[in-house]
């Protein structure tokens, strides 16, 4: 639980400075060495952080402009709705969550097979 409340307050403090991917690709990588005793723990640890961080940018960035920018993204990419951009970027950075924080299971499982 202190992680995630780190992870969080150091996410929304660099949040107008740098991509959001710069902070949470990193940290869920860290997270999943750190915490995950098996690589599926630490996808499930990946997943859930950006997930809870596509959550806080929707309720930040799309009602801040009332979806205008979402709907105009999605219309770019040929998506039917602004919903439906929400919910691609939800999955892609899911899978990017997720795919860090197995990595950085894995890291550690290659440790201590060497240990």
């Amino acid at each position: 639980m202190r992680y995630f409340l780190a992870l969080l307050l150091v996410s929304v403090l660099l949040y107008g400075f740098v991509p959001l991917w710069w902070v949470f690709v990193p940290a869920t990588a860290l997270a999943g060495y750190w915490l995950a005793f098996s690589p599926l723990q630490g996808f499930a640890i990946g997943l859930g952080t950006h997930l809870l961080f596509v959550g806080i940018s929707v309720a930040i960035l799309n009602e801040s402009n009332d979806g205008i920018l979402a709907y105009r993204i999605a219309g770019v990419l040929g998506l039917p709705s602004a919903f439906s951009m929400i919910a691609v970027t939800a999955v892609l950075h899911g899978l990017l969550g997720g795919l860090a924080g197995w990595g950085g299971a894995l890291l550690q499982s290659k440790k201590r097979a060497v240990a």
